[in-house]
């Protein structure tokens, strides 16, 4: 019995060697895997890092496209030369930013190619810049306009036509517009809230309502007042009752804006001098110190007036705020012929006897009386460009599309 238990032992001692080597085999193939794996996800973990680091990257270079897109903005804005390269460099790593190519197309069109750089990336553009007439029309009012018979401005008729040049005539409203009867060819209706009864093919709606605000002129160096500042003639009054068509008054463009915080008249025939700019006439409110509060708006009486005869409409603008009236003249030839601009005022014209060549702005237009009254568009202020260029077509582009025939990325 002593001799077998004896057996038993050496057998069980002889056995744990060769068990322990197993194990020991198993722990370093588990090590294996588990290491094979962790480089894999290393692996992995660096591949997906470089790919956002790219994609980073590409997003960066986009961006200096867009800063490309935007320098040569304002240079357009500070009338750059028809058609130009421009580039910028990093100061401190030496690396290009962004390069782009802005060509003129017209007096109203730029197309812009830029390339946007950022580490091995390249991010490329292109957008077409436009600005457009800064008084396309006729006639347009804030408030609902309808048009009556032939075509009208409230309840009596109003004749559009041209005064000078060739082309279609446009009217609208930020509101509704309401053709009562029929609309002669020629004449275009743009509309944004409502149109009614008017001919598809001469109408349009607006995307988006006409940006009827005055941007006050700045404050010239020297000039006193603060906020209520002005330049206006002593009276408010431009121009003399004891002027003729032979004999005008001559108003002086380059002596403005003028800013007039009073109520303002027009007397006599009055002309711009053809040497200097446009006359541009404000007539704004008074505020509060604080410039916070409006204390007063102001009215236009032109009823003894004949304005700019001779010349094009663009030679003399009158910006109006506030719903005070404006008073007509009742002259049958054509008394006013320029632009006015007052989207906060009502304007009635009593009789029907105002002749307009130009551009009227308004917040909205009566006519009583006999239906003679006429809106002639001047075809000059077509080409008279507004100053806001618009972006329009924004579209990627592989980078070697963005590179003009005379330029290189």
């Amino acid at each position: 019995m002593i001799r077998s238990r004896v057996r038993v032992r050496r057998r069980q001692a002889t056995a744990n060697p060769s068990e322990a080597g197993a194990a020991l085999i198993m722990a370093i193939i588990i090590m294996l895997v588990l290491t094979t794996l962790s480089l894999a996800v290393l692996g992995r973990t660096l591949s997906v890092m470089n790919f956002v680091r790219q994609g980073q990257d590409y997003d960066a270079a986009l961006a200096s496209a867009d800063a490309g897109v935007a320098d040569a903005l304002f240079k357009i804005d500070q009338n750059a030369p028809a058609s130009w390269p421009a580039e910028s460099i990093d100061a401190a790593t030496g690396k290009r930013k962004f390069k782009y190519w802005a060509q003129k197309n017209s007096e109203s069109e730029y197309v812009i190619s830029a390339i946007g750089y950022s580490g091995t990336s390249k991010h490329a553009l292109q957008v077409r810049v436009n600005r457009t007439a800064k008084f396309p029309y006729a006639l347009f009012s804030r408030g609902p306009l309808t048009l009556d018979g032939a075509a009208s401005a409230g309840p009596v008729k109003v004749t559009f036509g041209l005064f000078a040049g060739t082309g279609d005539v446009r009217v609208g409203s930020n509101a509704t517009v309401v053709c009562n009867g029929t609309v002669p060819p020629g004449i275009l209706i743009d509309w944004y809230q409502v149109q009614s009864e008017c001919p598809v093919g001469q109408t349009t709606k607006l995307a988006d309502p006409r940006d009827l605000s005055i941007q006050e002129p700045p404050q010239p160096a020297g000039a006193v007042g603060g906020v209520n500042w002005e330049n206006c003639p002593p009276g408010g009054v431009f121009g003399s009752a004891l002027t003729t068509a032979i004999n005008p008054a001559v108003i002086n463009g380059s002596s403005g804006p003028y800013v007039c915080r009073r109520n303002v008249t027009f007397l006599g025939t009055m002309a711009p001098n053809p040497a200097q700019g446009p006359v541009q006439v404000y007539i704004l409110p008074t505020r509060s110190a604080d410039g916070s509060t409006v204390l007063a708006n102001y009215s236009l009486d032109m009823s003894a007036a004949v304005v700019n005869p001779g010349q094009s409409a663009t030679r003399f603008q009158v910006y109006k705020v506030g719903a005070e009236p404006i008073l007509h003249n009742t002259a049958t030839d054509v008394s006013f012929r320029g632009v006015l601009f007052a989207p906060d005022t009502a304007m009635t014209i009593n009789g029907g006897q105002l002749s307009w060549a130009g551009s009227i702005n308004v917040g909205q237009l009566r006519a009583n009386g006999t239906p003679n009254m006429k809106i002639l568009y001047d075809f000059d202020l077509a080409t008279y460009l507004g100053p806001d260029w618009r972006v329009s077509r924004y579209r990627e582009i592989p980078s070697t599309d963005a590179v003009p025939a005379w330029g290189t990325p």
